[in-house]
């Protein structure tokens, strides 16, 4: 069981697809195309040809676990909710260190967007 553990540490170590949730700055996906854009407080999510410019109202960690992250954001149309967790994610053959999920709205639709973050590189 040690060794396993050991051999377990040295892969994520030497794998840079984990990411501290705190440290998120973009997000992708594909089916449908989506991307949020974070800095300073605000976030800008675009989908569907639209831009929406949101500010970050909540943001906090898990309650015991800081490997999953959730904000809520809020803007003049939209708002959403964005879930982060600490976890290797792949888009084609991109590796991304943090999944993402993105629950928002057009109109009356309920949207539930998955995808995958970069992390901001110390």
């Amino acid at each position: 069981m040690g060794i396993t553990r050991y051999i377990t540490a040295l892969y994520y170590l030497s794998h840079p697809v984990y990411a501290d949730v705190s440290t998120v700055q973009s997000c992708v996906g594909v089916i449908p195309n989506w991307a949020l854009e974070l800095s300073s407080g605000t976030a800008r999510l675009s989908y569907q040809g639209t831009d929406a410019d949101m500010t970050i109202m909540q943001d906090g960690t898990a309650e015991g676990a800081k490997t999953t992250r959730a904000m809520t954001l809020v803007g003049r149309q939209q708002s959403a909710i964005a879930v982060f967790k600490q976890g290797a994610c792949q888009i084609n053959a991109e590796q991304f260190p943090i999944n993402a999920t993105i629950l928002t709205q057009l109109g009356d639709v309920p949207i539930i967007l998955e995808g995958c973050c970069y992390a901001h590189s110390e």
